[in-house]
């Protein structure tokens, strides 16, 4: 081969060489700004994901005390956590032993009680009687598991039987109509109130 075609060959060569080295390296920058957007893009959506489970369970908590004939103006209260004064998580006006219900819902992967019921607590601050309710990821919502005072609960219950001898009594009693029977159980769950703030006060 003549001289000028070995020296043209090497200087293709060459070019070529350093084509493709700067193709690489185009590829190299390129790839980091988008590899970097999609770990962006999945950081971002998680918490929007974890926000639509609480807001379901939120939801659905609300259609349940609405389904029961509680309070058929029950919802989830869309600013719950904002500015400095705490919310709940539901809007209602249902009543346990005396004091509006306070609830917290959380739909969440993993088990957390005792940090749950430290914020459900803080509602106490309003004068709410506190109720934690919580689900774990992928179970259905009817199995919703619900978290009060052992002592909320037992007032519950003694006010359920009180009420049920109220009622039989008034049922039997011919004297009573339908007014006085509504009038007597009012001051029964009355009575019942002023007891609760009056042991509160005492301790």
């Amino acid at each position: 081969m003549k001289g000028k075609d070995v020296e043209m060959m090497q200087t293709n060569a060459t070019a070529r060489s350093a084509s493709r080295t700067r193709d690489k390296k185009h590829t190299m920058k390129d790839s980091w700004p988008v590899k970097r957007a999609r770990t962006v893009i999945y950081h971002r959506m998680n918490p929007k994901s974890a926000k639509s489970k609480g807001k379901l369970l939120e939801d659905w908590v609300a259609d349940q005390i609405i389904a029961k004939g509680i309070d058929p103006r029950a919802r989830r209260e869309n600013s719950s956590g904002a500015g400095n004064r705490e919310k709940g998580d539901v809007w209602t006006s249902m009543m346990i032993c005396g004091q509006n219900a306070g609830i917290e819902c959380k739909n969440q992967k993993t088990l957390a009680i005792p940090e749950w019921w430290r914020q459900t607590k803080k509602l106490e601050s309003l004068g709410r009687e506190p109720v934690l309710v919580f689900k774990f990821h992928g179970e259905p919502l009817e199995t919703a598991k619900v978290v009060i005072y052992l002592d909320t609960l037992l007032e519950l219950v003694k006010n359920q039987a009180q009420e049920g001898k109220m009622g039989s009594i008034s049922r039997d009693n011919p004297k009573l109509d339908r007014q006085a029977i509504y009038e007597l159980e009012n001051a029964a769950r009355a009575i019942k109130r002023v007891e609760k703030v009056i042991k509160d006060i005492l301790e």
